[in-house]
């Protein structure tokens, strides 16, 4: 007996307890990737920040912009009234001067008239008959017109009326109308600027047919406006686009437009609000950065122990090499079957990826315990005595406590080990509760353990042992269908018989690499079911290598789809490429052959028809009956043998005269 296996037995036995062995409860709410809720949660208290602040932000943008426009609204009314009054004041002012100068001799209208000018800043006063004729005019400056002939309104002022440029001879801009009691009128003449002069500083006056400036308080306030064009000597002004109010005053039309940038407040709130976004995200990048941080200090931590938990697995595969196989092919498995138990309701919220993944990778080690089994038990060519069959039951209970015993001991509270530990130690359980080791019945056994209670079996009937045969998988079908409800959950059973057939394409794949390229080269890691480049593929011709690389890549895409049970469906790109591969390729390589005189020529070529046709076939066949099993392990089989024997061996000896060829010319 071995030294080891003993010592393995003393210490595992001393590891843990058996509180835990009936905790056989699916590990749900722990299964769900803590890591990954950590991250989404961040993600998503952030971007909830985000949009409150946005959110508010808006909302005093909105505060903002309804308090402007009320408030330009209020300086667009003022400065109608406060022009409207203007108006009727003067309106008022005329009328009374217009009735005074009916009792007072023409110097004392004079007196009257400039004294009313100077005080009101105005340029000038007339007064016309109802004939249109000009009785008196004075202006500011003294000068004055009597009883002159000139055409103005001949009785059609109706109503007090506000003009520009007016038909007196005098320089004023603007004239206010007034018809009189006897059918007289005055009129009134002033500059714009006196008129305007009562309207807020912000506010500009523009003409409403052309868009010209009018009028305007201070020259800088063109510079925050929209101008568009010029008309004549004045700027155009874009009034629809700024706030405005038109209003006809006495017969002429005026646009008031307010000049000020009332955006000021409102670019002040926008720019407060990114301030502050831009000041969320930067702490929120400093604290993620600092987690990321810590994360990849976690997580390469638990790297390291994971790696040091799989070198326990290999203990098991060292002292028994068949174990190792046993564990890799199970593991895949037990991806395919659960991948397909997602589509149970039933079991769908509880196998997640990230559920999956962990039993996929914590399945290596559900032998685990047998490093407790000594070798004359675990190595036995014969069938195992009663006795010798109750040590080997030991190792899942050995191979649970080894790993409670690191979850304990490093405090890796981690799902992964937590599903190694329920699959080490509960996969021999049966649904009918007569398993071992501890006799449980239904779903108190974890749901990762019966699961790999079938993969187990499976993979155990397919099999060659010492002391057996490997059983097809017709047998091994109808053995486990008899066992539904026994030994395996029938839900489960249900499960394997949809995907049986990728089983056994899995299993053919693993068994046809083994048998063939596997033995003969160490460029193949078998147990991952994946082909390598090496020196004992490579010919040493250049293009000749890039494409074999190109094939053993396209191999390795048939596998990768294979161990997922979607082999039938990569099928057709893989029989597409070959098409093209073996054209290029074989005329590459017959083109070598001729040019350095190859004297197995023929033969060589002979190997490249045979492989076409045998292409040729798999593609008709593929277009007659569509993909099947049989297809994928059939060609499988023909691309590892045209590896082992022809690309290995044909082409290598080819290369190796092509070489030397080359040297001695």
């Amino acid at each position: 007996m071995s030294l080891a296996p003993d010592i393995f037995r003393r210490i595992a036995d001393g590891f843990g307890t058996d509180a835990d062995r009936h905790n056989a409860q699916p590990l749900a709410v722990r299964i769900l990737g803590y890591h990954r809720g950590v991250v989404l949660g961040s993600l998503a208290a952030f971007l909830l920040i985000i949009l409150v602040i946005a959110a508010e932000g808006w909302r005093s943008h909105r505060d903002v912009v309804a308090a402007q426009e009320a408030e330009v609204r209020a300086v667009l009314e003022n400065a109608r009234q406060a022009l409207v009054h203007e108006l009727d004041f003067l309106s008022q002012s005329a009328q009374f001067l217009g009735q005074l100068q009916h009792d007072w001799a023409q110097e004392r209208q004079v007196e009257l008239f400039q004294g009313f000018l100077t005080v009101r800043n105005y340029q000038a006063l007339a007064v016309w008959d109802r004939e249109g004729a000009l009785r008196l005019a004075v202006t500011r400056d003294g000068s004055t017109l009597v009883n002159q002939q000139v055409p103005f309104w001949k009785g059609q002022v109706s109503g007090p009326r506000l003009e520009f440029h007016g038909g007196v001879p005098v320089s004023e801009s603007m004239r206010l109308s007034v018809p009189l009691g006897d059918g007289s009128a005055m009129s009134v003449s002033f500059s714009p600027q006196r008129l305007f002069r009562v309207l807020p500083h912000q506010v500009l006056v523009v003409n409403p047919i052309y868009g010209e400036i009018l009028w305007q308080h201070d020259m800088q306030m063109q510079g925050a406006l929209p101008l568009s064009a010029s008309h004549g000597e004045g700027a155009v002004v874009d009034v629809e686009s700024l706030p405005h109010l038109a209003h006809d005053f006495m017969g002429t039309p005026l646009v008031f437009v307010v000049a000020a940038d009332q955006r000021f407040a409102e670019n002040q709130t926008l720019k407060s609000t990114l301030l502050i976004l831009f000041a969320v995200s930067l702490l929120y990048g400093l604290l993620a950065s600092l987690g990321y941080a810590k994360f990849r200090r976690f997580h390469e931590s638990l790297k390291t122990k994971k790696a040091t938990v799989f070198s326990l697995a290999n203990l098991a595969e060292w002292r028994d090499p068949e174990t190792g196989d046993h564990l890799e092919r199970t593991r895949n498995y037990g991806m395919l079957l659960a991948l397909q138990l997602c589509h149970n309701p039933k079991f769908s919220r509880l196998l997640r990826k990230t559920f999956i993944k962990d039993m996929a990778d914590a399945s290596l080690l559900h032998d685990i315990g047998k490093v407790g089994v000594p070798d004359h038990v675990l190595l036995k060519p014969g069938k195992l005595s009663d006795e010798e069959f109750a040590i080997m039951r030991s190792h899942s209970t050995i191979g649970r406590n080894v790993i409670q015993s690191i979850i304990d001991q490093c405090g890796l509270h981690d799902p992964f080990l937590e599903i190694g530990r329920n699959i080490a130690h509960y996969h021999h359980e049966r649904y009918d509760g007569r398993g071992y080791p501890d006799q449980l019945k239904g779903e108190e056994i974890p749901l990762e353990a019966r699961i790999f209670a079938l993969c187990d079996v499976y993979d155990a009937l397919r099999s060659r042992r010492p002391y057996k045969e490997p059983i097809s998988h017709e047998r091994t079908c109808e053995i486990i269908r008899s066992e539904r409800g026994g030994h395996f959950d029938p839900d489960i059973v249900d499960a394997f018989l949809v995907c049986e057939k990728e089983f056994m394409e899995i299993h053919a794949a693993y068994d046809s690499v083994d048998q063939s390229f596997h033995k003969q080269f160490s460029g193949l890691t078998a147990r991952h079911l994946h082909i390598q480049w090496s020196e004992n593929i490579a010919v040493g011709i250049a293009q000749i290598d890039q494409q074999h690389r190109e094939l053993i890549n396209r191999i390795n895409n048939l596998f990768d789809a294979l161990l997922l049970g979607r082999a039938k469906d990569a099928i057709y790109q893989t029989m597409a490429f070959l098409e093209d591969y073996i054209h290029e390729h074989f005329t590459t390589e017959e083109r070598y052959m001729r040019e350095n005189s190859y004297p197995e020529y023929q033969q060589h070529v002979a190997q490249h028809e045979h492989f076409r046709a045998q292409v040729q076939q798999m593609k008709q066949q593929l277009l007659d009956e569509g993909a099947s099993s049989a297809l994928v392990m059939d060609l499988n089989r023909q691309i590892v043998h045209w590896l082992t024997n022809h690309i290995a061996v044909t082409d290598k000896r080819m290369a190796q005269f092509i070489a030397h060829h080359t040297l001695t010319r």
